[in-house]
Order: structure tokens, then sequence, then C-alpha cells
């Protein structure tokens, strides 16, 4: 397969990855603790068994859901090494950063600034994201050149 490919494929499921695992604790944990409450409803009173049964199909269907989505993105992710896979999460990690400060609120880019010009601390905001931007271009080529290997 053509390395650009593999590396876009590769940045792809990264993400994906990322937002699967951010979306599955939440919702586990939501999905444990309504559980519990309709068990513990359960043991009050035989008819809370309407809400359990449901609950407990839903829970499974959910369960079986991610564990089929969990699989596909392990086989679309392709076979890198240890190294390319620190490469892509680092890319992805600066794609992430760029991506949010085009979301920021105008008024926050300016609080954010000024603080940096009153507390200097590290790499200044403007700094990063002048950086960040102005090197994806050449990380992505880099990136295709180690996928090359």
């Amino acid at each position: 397969m053509k390395p650009k490919v593999t590396l876009i494929r590769a940045i792809s499921m990264e993400f994906v990855l990322r937002r699967f695992k951010s979306l599955i604790i939440p919702i586990g944990l939501i999905s444990l603790i309504s559980l519990a409450i309709a068990i513990d409803l359960t043991a009050m009173n035989s008819w809370w068994l309407l809400l359990l049964a449901p609950l407990i199909i839903i829970l499974t269907i959910g369960l079986v859901l991610s564990m089929f989505a969990k699989s596909f993105i392990d086989m679309a992710r392709p076979n890198m090494t240890i190294h390319q896979n620190e490469l892509v999460k680092k890319f992805v990690d600066k794609l992430e950063r760029i991506a949010n400060h085009l979301q920021t609120p105008m008024f926050l880019i300016v609080l954010r600034i000024l603080r940096d010009s009153i507390h200097p601390h590290g790499t200044s905001f403007i700094c990063e994201t002048t950086k960040d931007g102005a090197s994806l271009h050449t990380d992505f080529f880099e990136l295709v050149k180690k996928f090359n290997e």
C-alpha cells in the first residue's frame, strides 16, 4: 500500500481511537450506575424488573456494539513500528492543538496572549500556534518518509 494512504489511515484511526476512548469511559460509568440503581430498585419491589430487563438488553447491545467498534478500529489501523506510532501520536497531538486553537473564542485567545505577556512561562501561545501550524506540512512529509521504510 502507498505510504501516504497508510499514513492517512494511521492518523484517522488515531483520531477515531481517541474519540472512542473519551466516550467509552463516561458511557460505561453511566451504564454501571444506572444498572446498580435498577438492581437496587428491583430489590425493593419486583415491579422494577420491568425496568431492569430492557436496561440489561440495551446495555448488552451497547457492549456488543462497542466491542465491534473497537475491533473495527484495530483492523483498520495499519501495522506500525513503535517509532512510527509515537510519531503519529505526536502529529495527532499537534493537529488537535491547532483545532482547539481555531475553535477558541476570540476573547479567550486575547486573554491567553495577555496572560503570556504579563506572566511568561515557557513557550507562549502565539509561538506554539504559529510553530505548530507552520510545521504541519513538513511533519506530514517526514511521516510519509518514515512509512516508506
